[in-house]
């Protein structure tokens, strides 16, 4: 009775999680990683199915090792964040941007944009799925009331027309979009998975950092105001470890 008490506590726990994952995803990045976690639970099931006797073990190890031959190391992406939890081990996510009005990923390696709008015009619209037109309606809008959101949108702009960033306004001060706060400088660095959980070390963050700004930097074909907020999120969580 208390084992299946645990049990059922475990699985509301890591529901909970998932779910939580699941709406601070990008809507590109929802269908792939909802297939990891189908993956991730289909295994889980297997191994208390064998564990708990409802299925013999030879059965779940094919159907593990099947599933892992249909999806490959990718399984490991899924589970990376998860496992991040347990410690040091951390995978390192692609960077999240989150302002009062957007919510934007950076596939480091693309370096590409991807996102939503997630509050004022457009709400629940993917930034792919608007117009050029209606990109700069949002960068007018964004311009007086969201510098954050404003230099994002420009660069989804710059994005979709150039097929790249563009570097003219390099050394711009960009103090007037203010530091991040905790739990967005982690997304920045892509440490998502220490959200609401026990802090990173030291050595994690400054990993997370070094790791970014080696794509980010302008002189490496990066741009300004990413590596700008990638240095003040580094700042704000390494603040927070010092604190007594």
């Amino acid at each position: 009775m208390l084992f299946r008490l645990l049990l059922a506590a475990a699985v509301i726990a890591v529901l909970y999680y998932f779910m939580g994952r699941y709406k601070r995803l990008a809507p590109e990045e929802r269908k792939k990683w909802l297939l990891q976690a189908a993956l991730i639970g289909t295994c889980v099931l297997l191994l208390l199915g064998a564990v708990t006797g409802r299925m013999h073990w030879i059965g779940a190890v094919i159907a593990a090792l099947l599933g892992f031959a249909r999806f490959g190391l990718r399984l490991f992406g899924g589970l990376s964040p998860f496992l991040g939890l347990l410690g040091k081990g951390a995978g390192l996510a692609n960077p999240i941007f989150s302002t009062p009005h957007l919510r934007v990923a950076l596939n480091l390696e693309k370096k590409q944009l991807s996102g939503e709008v997630i509050a004022g015009p457009y709400t629940g619209k993917s930034l792919a799925d608007l117009t050029d037109a209606q990109l700069l309606e949002l960068e007018k809008l964004y311009e007086t009331d969201d510098k954050r959101s404003y230099y994002l949108i420009r660069l989804v702009r710059q994005q979709s027309t150039a097929h790249g960033f563009n570097h003219a306004h390099q050394n711009q001060n960009y103090a007037e979009v203010g530091n991040p706060s905790y739990n967005e400088a982690l997304q920045i660095l892509g440490l998502e998975a220490y959200v609401d959980q026990t802090p990173p070390d030291r050595a994690l963050v400054i990993k997370a950092h070094k790791r970014l700004m080696q794509k980010l930097h302008p002189d490496r074909g990066g741009n300004d105001y990413l590596a700008s907020r990638v240095n003040q999120a580094k700042d704000t969580v390494l603040a927070r470890l010092n604190r007594p």
